[in-house]
């Protein structure tokens, strides 16, 4: 099994994590939601039956219980917590939805696309609806750039700053376009999902909203795949 090495999500929210629960004998894929008036949703969905074998086979491998949070990257990594550890379970292709229903039977579908709850576009500068899984990078207004850091060990960090690793040109255009939403003079710690999808975490009224920062392209320049994967010793 291979350890992940790459850029993990250390700290975030409950609600910015997958879950595998047990549902009436079956392992389902779970999520966390926020609401805008104070309530939390908690989906699941049966229709991901691999996914949650993936994730469990790495918490076997690993010697922990079965269950528990994953993160998907933009890259479609399946990341697992274990044992103070990461691991790289695969990679899955599929999109996640999840459907709940509101007070008056109506479906509403949560998923990472960059749409509101009743399935209209967002735009950039929009409030995000979609759900929080995400893996966090920082934006520099210095540069412009973005960057993610690696804990080599509990006092030693590095620093990966994407300009270091494509053209210094095409890195500072990216990080440009995103500081024009958020307002040139800020940056801070944004996310992208697993359909590449971005989002950042801003302040308004004195409440933490998450905006839509726009689609990450494939043609846009960004951190290799591959950087920080090795075989576990």
């Amino acid at each position: 099994m291979k350890l992940f090495t790459g850029n993990c999500p250390e700290s975030v929210c409950k609600a910015a994590k997958y879950h595998i629960r047990l549902e009436k004998g079956t392992y389902v894929i779970g999520i966390n939601y926020d609401t805008s008036d104070g309530e939390y949703w908690t989906p699941t969905t049966e229709e991901h039956p691999l996914l949650a074998k993936m994730v469990n086979d790495a918490k076997s491998e690993a010697g922990q219980p079965l269950g528990g949070a994953f993160y998907i990257n933009e890259f479609r990594q399946v990341i697992v917590p274990a044992d103070g550890k990461y691991y790289l379970a695969g990679v899955y292709y599929e999109p996640l939805t999840f459907t709940i229903q509101d007070d008056n039977g109506n479906d509403i579908l949560i998923s990472g696309q960059a749409v509101d709850l009743k399935g209209n576009p967002l735009h950039p500068g929009d409030e995000w609806k979609g759900y929080l899984m995400g893996i966090p990078y920082v934006l520099s207004p210095q540069g412009p750039d973005i960057r993610f850091e690696i804990e080599l060990n509990p006092h030693h960090f590095r620093r990966i700053p994407l300009s270091k690793v494509v053209d210094p040109k095409a890195a500072r255009a990216l990080a440009q376009r995103l500081s024009r939403i958020i307002g040139h003079n800020f940056g801070g710690r944004f996310y992208i999902n697993d359909v590449r999808e971005m989002f950042k975490p801003v302040t308004r009224n004195g409440c933490v909203v998450y905006i839509y920062l726009g689609r990450l392209n494939d043609d846009d320049p960004w951190f290799p795949m591959t950087l920080f994967e090795k075989n576990e010793e």
